[in-house]
């Protein structure tokens, strides 16, 4: 909704005096405990994963989004194109 050219929020609200609060409604947070190791080895190879999944977790995400988009195109197109790209990924996946 636009307000004097503004964009703006309607959201249900509570009032409390003179004051006017708004409801927004919040996902439930789930707090766990710290993890506990039974040694330094452990430890350390739980903190590698950790970090290597950081580094390829957005690139994943990226990669999938691209999938998506490539094979929404694809559906787009004739049998042909979708033949020559299936025949193409089926040869990458064998060298993997």
């Amino acid at each position: 909704m636009y307000l004097n050219g503004k964009k703006v929020y309607v959201l249900p609200a509570i009032k409390l005096g003179a004051d006017t609060l708004p409801l927004i409604r919040l996902r439930t947070v789930y707090i766990i405990p710290a993890r506990k190791f039974k040694n330094e080895r452990e430890r350390k190879r739980y903190s590698r994963l950790v970090r290597d999944i950081k580094k390829v977790y957005p690139l994943a995400v990226e990669a999938r989004n691209r999938f998506y988009y490539i094979q929404s195109e694809l559906d787009k197109r004739p049998c042909k194109a979708k033949k020559i790209f299936e025949r193409t990924r089926a040869v990458v996946a064998r060298r993997v």
